[in-house]
């Protein structure tokens, strides 16, 4: 998953064209957190290939893929402008190891076992984000707000109480991705060429582990068969188009909107993980309830909040 920043909120006004946009963006929205909740049943076909040789495919065919996208489009001027300034490209390549990591362990968790672990990652991460923008932007926490974070805090609290179940993946996940949001908001570039950018800079890393695959005979691309080449390549669209469809999400929803639809994913990766058969403890029960119940009040705080701005909006004079 990526974050998208600077999409203006739509106009309040509920004219026929503005619900034809709320349809469109709901559709994408559900498009794409539905795309990114069953993608660890996707990682889970390549289970023979390994998370590192997954990796390396789905940073390269997602450069390729997003390259076409965008030499169709406005062309690669524009993102050769933006990495003129330094701090754009320092910035971008902050953000580049954390989408990296995080990539590399989401998948080695669907791939071990760990979807439950994953599920609760991302179920912390809009609190992670609350947070940080408390700690790193001054940002003050309304009352509801510190509720929510302190919750998901005893949540995390209950799971690592015994310091065996310390939930690492799931804290991994959602400060990388708290983190890789954060630092793309500061960043003037758009979404899709942001993650091509990113992509490109740590293409050649990829492609010289791929070519060691190769010399060694391990790499599974040719020598797994027509299938694995299948799903290796189109591991860049399927990590692509659903960042397609969360920007198209974005510019047409209200941000509480967009929230509430990004619980779908690591709902999905519950499901998923309750499928597999994963063993979820009553501690695991404690914790989900309490990161729910977290969810809960900063989401009802949210549209409370986003209401009353468009309401302030609508009013005469």
């Amino acid at each position: 998953m990526s974050a998208l920043s600077g999409a203006p909120d739509p106009s309040p006004d509920p004219t026929p064209e503005a619900r034809a946009r709320t349809r469109v963006g709901a559709g994408a929205a559900i498009g794409a957190f539905t795309l990114w909740g069953i993608s660890p049943a996707y990682w889970q076909l390549l289970l023979q290939v390994g998370a590192f040789e997954v990796l390396v495919h789905r940073i390269f065919w997602s450069a390729a893929f997003l390259g076409g996208i965008i030499s169709s489009g406005k062309g690669f001027r524009p993102i050769a402008e933006q990495l003129r300034r330094p701090k754009v490209l320092r910035l971008l390549c902050i953000s580049t190891v954390l989408i990296a990591i995080n990539w590399l362990l989401f998948i080695w968790a669907t791939m071990n076992g760990r979807v439950l672990d994953a599920s609760l990652g991302y179920f912390i991460n809009p609190l992670a984000s609350v947070a940080i923008g408390a700690v790193l932007l001054g940002e003050r926490l309304n009352r509801p707000q510190q509720v929510a974070v302190a919750l998901a805090a005893l949540g995390v609290g209950v799971l690592s109480f015994d310091l065996t179940t310390f939930p690492w993946i799931s804290l991994t996940l959602a400060i990388t991705f708290a983190f890789y949001g954060y630092v793309r908001k500061t960043v003037e570039i758009e979404a899709i060429e942001g993650l091509f950018v990113e992509t490109v800079l740590v293409a050649p890393i990829a492609i010289g582990y791929w070519i060691w695959l190769e010399v060694t005979g391990t790499s599974h691309f040719i020598s797994g068969g027509l299938w694995f080449t299948f799903l290796l390549v189109f591991a860049g669209p399927f990590t692509s188009i659903p960042l397609m469809l969360y920007n198209i999400a974005a510019r047409r929803l209200r941000l509480a909107s967009v929230g509430l639809a990004q619980y779908i994913a690591p709902s999905i990766h519950f499901i998923l993980a309750v499928s597999y058969g994963e063993t979820i403890t009553l501690r695991h029960l404690i914790t989900f309830a309490l990161i729910w119940a977290g969810l809960a009040i900063y989401t009802g705080d949210a549209i409370r909040q986003e209401a009353k701005l468009r309401r302030r909006l609508s009013m005469p004079g």
